[in-house]
């Protein structure tokens, strides 16, 4: 997205329209315009190719001061290539078309063609922030933006694949536990808040891994060639089994007939433990991937291929951030209650849900919330390509949703509320203000007042308010078998090709 930065006052000078163009940061292009009609509007357009193919466009407008100057900033998609050229167009009334190419890394100006891109996505600008002193202690190696466009083919924007993401450092000190080994019995013969080093390679199940309270698990790396526990879940042994630690680990392969997670905090809310934290790892090929307790941190994570769910729980006061959740609900999951989803969390209160990724995942939703979650915040997430809906709270209410994006939802979902980018279903006074929502199968955001046993009266399915979101269609307000207040305004409908997509924080920060 155009940025302006400043527009500093300079002295007048009768010059000709004249651009140039710096890098700033390695992020940011800064474009300066003299000579340009006093006080009048400039259109600019970018178009920003690498040689790999990979291309961006963006416009805005700036308006120029008493000088005829302007100071506009581009902010730069992430990308990995090198070689790119930017290439600014200026163009206003009673002036000459002016542009200017820089060649990215060499800082200085390019006069130059044009370059056409071979995709245009919208113009990209940051939002939200880097992770802030993860709790874990580790360094995530960078920050990655995603979103920024609204071409949902663009896969630096919107990953299609599992991003694995870099180990977290492991702390001195430790026992060294040996591929193959009885990590139980390692367990078994050490005290609580023992730190276990867990070589390269496979340690097998079946069965259930029950650590002592405080013990800490570090593999050498999630993925290829790192740690893997395969048929293993690791579970509390009861609710006084808290702050159990585990990091850089793949955990794949573990089902006990589809009620508890690999990863098992929880255990249905029945003497759960608190304060766990899970990163750096990632979580695929089970039946449910994990499920949280209480005070918990899930961060750094990818959960995918999980045949029920990626993550369920999360109980009271848990983190959930920079995680990716990618193509969990399979299309032949075990499913006789009907409780499957890519993220289902049912009483859930005072969670966190931060820059993480719903993607590719089944019916009915990427992240459903159910059963009278309250007062958790979804915020600078991004949830897309779902056969459901990007975002549901089912019978909640005084949930909050800001500055999430909810694209290309959907496609493969039998209810037509849900066909959505996020839906407030049966639930009231939830939030949801500054979002950005297109190309879902059926409406942005949706509204659905039906009053049922476990949501009953305006209370629990009114009073909720949309405002000020970004959508390519107006909200829709369902009144099933009651009606009842809700705010629906400043909300602002615009074609896709015109909308300005924020850059997020958001999915696995390696």
């Amino acid at each position: 997205m155009l940025a302006l930065l400043f527009t500093p006052h300079l002295a007048s000078a009768a010059v000709p329209p004249t651009l140039t163009i710096t890098l700033y940061d390695t992020d940011t292009a800064v474009v300066g315009g003299t000579g340009f009609p006093v006080k009048s509007t400039v259109k600019l357009h970018a178009d920003l190719a690498y040689p790999d193919g990979t291309a961006y466009a963006g416009d805005g407008t700036i308006g120029t001061d008493a000088t005829g100057h302007f100071l506009v900033g581009f902010i730069l998609p992430e990308h990995l290539g090198s070689g790119g050229k930017l290439t600014v167009t200026a163009t206003a009334k009673g002036a000459p078309t002016q542009d200017v190419t820089l060649s990215l890394g060499a800082g200085a100006p390019i006069n130059g063609p044009e370059v056409t891109p071979s995709l245009q996505p919208s113009a990209s600008a940051p939002a939200g922030g880097a992770p802030n002193n993860p709790s874990t202690g580790g360094s995530t190696g960078g920050t990655r933006l995603r979103g920024g466009t609204t071409d949902l083919g663009n896969t630096a924007a919107y990953p299609n694949a599992p991003l694995i993401p870099a180990p977290l450092k492991i702390p001195a000190g430790g026992v060294s536990v040996p591929a193959g080994s009885n990590l139980q019995s390692f367990i078994d013969s050490h005290g609580e808040g023992t730190q276990f080093n867990l070589a390269a390679g496979t340690f097998s199940g079946p069965g259930v891994i029950h650590p002592k309270a405080g013990d800490k698990f570090y593999g050498v790396k999630a993925g290829p060639g790192g740690t893997k526990l395969v048929g293993l879940g690791i579970q509390r042994a009861n609710g006084s089994t808290d702050n159990v630690e585990i990091h850089n680990i793949s955990i794949t392969g573990y089902s006990d007939s589809g009620r508890n997670g690999a990863i098992d905090s929880n255990l249905h809310e029945s003497d759960a433990a608190s304060g766990w934290k899970l990163t750096n790892s990632e979580i695929y090929g089970n039946y449910l991937g994990a499920s949280m307790g209480m005070n918990s941190l899930v961060e750094n994570n990818t959960f995918h291929d999980n045949e029920c769910k990626g993550a369920a729980g999360g109980m009271d006061g848990t983190v959930w951030r920079y995680n990716q959740f990618i193509h969990n609900r399979l299309p032949d999951a075990n499913d006789p209650g009907g409780d499957c989803g890519g993220v289902k969390i049912t009483v859930e209160t005072n969670n966190l849900f931060l820059g993480n990724l719903f993607s590719d995942s089944g019916h009915p939703s990427g992240l459903w919330m159910d059963a009278s979650c309250h007062n958790n915040t979804f915020e600078n997430n991004i949830s897309y390509n779902n056969d459901g809906s990007g975002f549901t709270d089912e019978t909640g209410y005084s949930n909050t949703f800001k500055n999430n994006i909810a694209a290309g939802n959907g496609s493969n979902e039998p209810d037509g509320w849900r066909k959505v980018g996020i839906v407030i279903q049966s639930s009231g006074r939830d939030t949801a203000t500054g979002n950005f929502a297109w190309a879902n199968n059926g409406a942005a955001i949706t509204i659905y007042m039906e009053d049922r046993h476990d949501a009953s009266g305006t209370d629990r399915t009114a009073n909720n308010t949309v405002t000020n979101n970004t959508t390519d269609v107006a909200t829709k307000i369902m009144n099933v078998n009651t009606n009842g207040p809700n705010t629906d305004s400043g909300n602002v409908v615009k074609i896709i090709s015109n909308m300005l997509i924020p850059r997020l924080v958001a999915g696995p920060q390696m």
